[in-house]
């Protein structure tokens, strides 16, 4: 090997199965304070892994690992949402789809086709992983706007870009943002008319 060069990591299998129990068990111990482990997350990472696989990985390798499993999940994720009606085979953890389907997605996004014949791996641990880290229209909120106040989109069919509006009118609430700051721009600009 040269001088300086840093070997590739190898994830066979066993790696990506201990590394993924070991980041559930880091999630779980509270140390994934936002989208990715934290400080002393990776620091346990490290010597976990290394004990049990013996290759040594540095934070760099271990956090591209992690996005490339993020990346992977919800891939997966969204292919299975777009699958509802389908069947799906638990025990094999597969989609089930006629071909005419499957070239359909794949079409639309070559990277479905991972999973039309493989289950996605370590599921349970990825779960854990990166659930509460992304957003969806279930648990997103709008600045400014109660849980009873609907937005919606508006399109009034000129090339203008649309914004959404409040159907039911603000009861004089303050957004809470500090004038000046971003979220105050955003809630003005999108919410005032």
């Amino acid at each position: 090997m040269e001088k300086g060069k840093v070997p590739k990591a190898h994830w066979d299998v066993f790696a990506s199965k201990v590394f993924c129990e070991i980041c559930r068990d880091e999630v779980l111990a509270g140390n994934r304070p936002t989208s990715a482990l934290s400080l002393l997350g990776y620091k346990n990472l490290e010597e976990k892994f290394f004990a049990k696989t013996r290759h040594q990985y540095d934070r760099t390798k271990l956090k591209n690992r992690w996005d490339t499993l993020e990346t992977q999940y919800n891939l997966w994720k969204e292919l299975k949402h777009v699958a509802t009606g389908l069947g799906f085979d638990v025990t094999e953890g597969l989609i089930v789809a006629d071909d005419d389907w499957w070239k359909e997605k794949i079409a639309a996004n070559k990277e479905y086709g991972i999973s039309h014949y493989s289950p996605m791996e370590n599921l349970n641990e990825l779960e854990v992983m990166f659930q509460n880290i992304h957003v969806s229209s279930a648990s997103s909120v709008i600045p400014g706007v109660s849980k009873d106040k609907v937005a919606v989109n508006v399109h009034d069919g000129d090339d203008d870009d649309d914004v959404l509006d409040v159907l039911e009118e603000p009861s004089g609430e303050k957004c809470g943002a500090a004038k000046r700051s971003d979220e105050h721009y955003v809630a003005a600009k999108l919410f005032i008319k």
